[in-house]
């Protein structure tokens, strides 16, 4: 399951999602616990009365429920007190391409609130500095605008969080998101290991960049095979 929370009013163009799991329920709630670590005394990043959207998705079906934020049952069991019925819903699989882009990114060794404060000063500092950052280096991922695969030497963990600095294309200006690790396999060079990630956090505007470029791929890609000769 997907707890999508509504941005605050200071950054209504950033989308914030995290995993979670059923642990009890109620007549009007639901217990949630989170597959993150959290320091003792630390709360999942949700302020109370927080608006939360609940999807569920499988086989591109879904159900969505809302409600806010009730608070903590336990240090690590979320509360979320459902004022809606379930909303069933058909899922739209976002275009995916196989391009090569210039790729950073960290390990999520700390915390799910330090990582979030690692995210959103780094999109300070693209914004204060206009320019892309420099050392990137270009391999090959699948990409759309919910989320990436690439290759790692180290297998990861399932739910551990990234920081991502990528740059679509030569002198343009890198998207910052984190990603959850949802999938892993061994990939096809050995000693690697083929990982999907799906973006949890990341700006409106460059989700958008995202499809906008996977769009463009796309079209040149079918205009090079429509002037390919028989």
């Amino acid at each position: 399951m997907q707890i999508h929370s509504r941005p605050a009013q200071s950054a209504p163009e950033q989308i914030e999602s995290l995993t979670a799991y059923v642990a009890n329920s109620g007549a009007q709630h639901l217990d949630l616990t989170l597959p993150y670590q959290l320091r003792e005394g630390e709360h999942p990043p949700f302020t109370p009365g927080a608006e939360l959207e609940l999807l569920s998705q499988a086989l591109g079906l879904g159900v969505r429920a809302r409600g806010k934020f009730a608070g903590l049952q336990q240090q690590d069991l979320v509360r979320v007190e459902c004022h809606a019925q379930l909303e069933a819903f058909q899922r739209r699989a976002m275009p995916r391409i196989d391009v090569p882009i210039g790729l950073r990114y960290a390990r999520g060794q700390g915390h799910l609130r330090s990582l979030r404060t690692q995210w959103q000063k780094q999109l300070q500092r693209l914004e204060e500095s206009q320019t892309t950052p420099p050392g990137f280096t270009y391999c090959p991922v699948n990409l759309s605008g919910g989320g990436i695969r690439f290759n790692f030497r180290e297998a990861p963990r399932i739910a551990e969080i990234c920081l991502l600095l990528m740059e679509l294309a030569p002198d343009t200006p890198a998207v910052c998101a984190l990603a959850e690790v949802v999938w892993m396999r061994p990939a096809e060079t050995p000693g690697l290991q083929s990982v999907g990630m799906q973006f949890t956090h990341i700006r409106k505007a460059d989700q958008d960049r995202i499809c906008r470029f996977v769009a463009q791929i796309q079209k040149q890609t079918q205009a090079a095979a429509d002037a390919t000769p028989p």
